[in-house]
This record gives structure tokens, C-alpha cells and sequence, in this order.
């Protein structure tokens, strides 16, 4: 048998950065954004990157598809497009650390190709790099579809925004910035699934017991590290 040191040299420990928890909101700094190509650029995505010394966060959006661009009627009423829950999404991050990217999206063309898009994305928001915000996440149970074993992420809310009774869009939440808080659904939500199985207090972050009232185009499901 061969024993082959030298091409395990430097390896003894995961280079990878923690993920930081769900159910926690989290101080942080703005890594920037990235356009990534997977799979031989069969996917393209935009990332938006925190961190802080306890780990990393970053949420991948996806390239919008056919009719992402309509409303979906549901049970209630109208349902907002994915495209107008990214769109939101930079809002609510260029509101937070980043003029000029809100000034891009003021002023961009309607007529971009996502390439284009991620591409502008990414140069405006440079300015905000570094910049130090807080971030809401949420627990997220996935299932891993080729080994079936269950683990817990953590993401953004979903369905950041609605229509009200006189058809005007509103943020149901803010999950980026100084104002970020949770829910009393939330918190809720928290407490019935903590009661459910053992837990520690650590799962609970002492900024979460904020109650203030309530005032994208991503796929959770997919594993953007199965990919590289």
C-alpha cells in the first residue's frame, strides 16, 4: 500500500465557514454581492453575502423564468411575482447599506438580460461592502433527496411582500436592517416547534423577543453546493 502524505499536506481542518442560525437575528457585515455560474452556467445566480465571527450567510437568487414576471391568483387575491419580491428584496438591502444600488434600481432599464442585470447589481452595491447591518433568519427543515437525512438551514423570510384590500403591494417584514424584528406569528412559530422537542436556550437570541407589528426569486430547495 501506498501511503501518499504530501497530497494531504495543510489539510486538517474544513475551510469551510460556519452557517449562521436560524431563528436568530444576527449583527453582521455586508460581504457584497457576486454573480456565480453553476453547472457549466446552467445556472446562473446572484448572491448576497453577510458575515460576522460566528459565521456566514448568503442567499442565492435564482435566473427568473417564463411568467416570473406576472402575479399568480390565489385563494385570497392576486399573489406578487417572484420578480417583484427580488426587486423588493434589493430594495430592502440597498435601504439598508447600500445608495447606490438603490440608485440603480431607480434608474435601470426595463429591457436588461439577467446577465446585464446581476452584473449592475453587483458594481452598485460595491459601496456598501463592509457595511455593518442586522439580518433576520429563519429555521428552514430540508430534506437532502439523495440520502433522505433531514437537516435544518437557515433563510430569509419567504413571501416578503402582499397586496392589501386596495391592491397596493406592502412588506409584510423586515429582515434587513437596523429595524429588523420578529413577528408575534413568528415567534409563535418558534415557540410551538421549540416546545415540540427538546431544546436549549441558546436557540433563542435576545433580540428576539421583539413584538412590534408587522408594518423572492429564490429556491430554498436547491443546493447550490452540489454544483461546484
Amino acid at each position: 500500500m501506498n501511503f501518499n502524505f504530501s497530497e494531504t499536506a495543510g489539510l486538517g481542518e474544513s475551510n469551510g465557514a460556519k452557517q449562521l442560525e436560524g431563528n436568530k437575528i444576527h449583527t453582521v457585515k455586508f460581504d457584497g454581492c457576486e454573480a456565480v455560474d453553476l453547472k457549466d452556467g446552467q445556472y446562473k445566480t446572484l448572491r448576497i453575502k453577510f458575515s460576522n465571527e460566528d459565521g456566514a450567510f448568503t442567499h442565492t437568487i435564482f435566473e427568473p423564468r417564463d411568467g416570473d414576471d406576472q402575479d399568480t391568483q390565489g385563494t385570497y387575491g392576486p399573489n406578487p411575482s417572484p420578480v417583484k419580491e427580488m426587486i423588493t428584496l434589493l430594495r430592502h438591502l440597498a435601504a439598508a447599506v447600500s445608495p447606490g444600488l438603490m440608485e440603480a434600481i431607480n434608474t435601470m432599464p426595463n429591457n436588461l438580460s439577467w446577465d446585464q442585470f446581476r452584473q449592475k447589481v453587483v458594481e452598485a452595491s460595491a459601496d456598501g461592502i463592509g457595511k455593518t447591518t442586522k439580518i433576520k433568519l429563519l429555521k428552514r427543515e430540508k430534506t437532502d433527496q439523495n440520502t433522505g437525512e433531514k437537516r435544518i438551514n437557515a433563510e430569509f423570510p419567504r413571501y416578503i411582500i402582499a397586496y392589501d384590500r386596495e391592491g397596493k403591494l406592502y412588506m409584510r417584514t423586515n429582515f434587513i436592517g437596523d429595524k429588523t424584528y420578529f413577528t408575534t406569528k413568528e415567534l409563535q412559530k418558534m415557540r410551538t416547534e421549540a416546545a415540540a422537542k427538546p431544546t436549549s436556550a441558546d436557540d433563542f437570541d435576545n433580540e428576539t423577543t421583539s413584538t412590534k407589528p408587522v408594518n423572492q426569486l429564490a429556491d430554498p430547495d436547491f443546493d447550490d453546493e452540489l454544483l461546484k
